[in-house]
């Protein structure tokens, strides 16, 4: 199975890499999209040297935001409380010393805020990335609970994408079942113009989760599985699924 992977792999290990080629023997075939680039490290320093007996828990949505932290997280940082949306960003944050970690199983932000709330913790640092939903952060300040957010990285999209997953499109060995795995709407643009310009470009799609999925879907792109959580395990289970 061909699978081409729209998204940078992780350092310093990616676990679709780990799973796809050196478990199951797939040809899986990573396509980055974007650059991030670290952003208010003095703050973030200042913070975690100075400020985190002021909070009571953390929440780091993103694996960009575990690599950050991994550079400067104090043993009394990792000590909070984790809250994260899906199994992958939950197994770097284990991997980087957080003890607890919680809301892995959620998926999405909407789906970790019933959690924050219920478990009754009332100071929180949001380490997210430059571009991100508001839905933590507005819901937690609606329910009055204290909340600190720190802006850790940015991303900007690479050049001559659309080149680039021409030339992995075409390096591609016969197979019998080809797919495009799509991880977020973030730098897809000229891919999903593609793929409507050739409507008989021979792939299926995958999604990660509802939010691409809604995003593919207005933009006309026929989605044939959507992991039940986003991680690789699940991904992998949905493509077989309907291999």
């Amino acid at each position: 199975m061909n699978i081409l992977l729209l998204k940078n792999p992780t350092t310093p290990r990616d676990f679709y890499q780990e799973l796809f080629v050196e478990q199951k023997g797939h040809n899986a075939v990573f396509v980055p999209l974007l650059q991030h680039s670290p952003v208010g490290i003095e703050s973030l320093k200042t913070h975690i040297a100075n400020e985190v007996d002021g909070i009571d828990a953390v929440i780091v949505t993103s694996h960009r935001a575990v690599e950050i932290l991994g550079e400067y997280a104090s043993p009394e940082l990792l000590c909070k409380p984790a809250y994260t949306v899906g199994p992958a960003t939950a197994r770097c944050l284990r991997e980087l010393g957080f003890k607890d970690v919680r809301g892995e199983e959620t998926g999405n932000g909407a789906a970790l805020v019933p959690q924050l709330l219920s478990d009754g913790y009332q100071r929180f640092a949001f380490y997210a990335g430059k571009v991100r939903r508001d839905t933590i952060p507005n819901k937690l300040r609606e329910a009055g609970r204290s909340l600190v957010e720190y802006t850790v990285y940015e991303t900007v999209d690479l050049d001559d994408i659309a080149g680039r997953f021409e030339k992995a499109v075409g390096a591609l060995p016969d197979a019998k079942h080809n797919w495009i795995c799509f991880f977020a709407p973030s730098g897809t643009a000229q891919i999903v113009e593609y793929l409507k310009k050739n409507p008989a470009h021979g792939f299926k799609i995958a999604s990660i989760g509802p939010t691409t999925l809604d995003y593919l879907q207005k933009n006309d792109i026929k989605v044939d599985v959507t992991a039940k959580q986003p991680d690789p395990e699940h991904f992998l289970e949905a493509m077989l699924s309907e291999s």
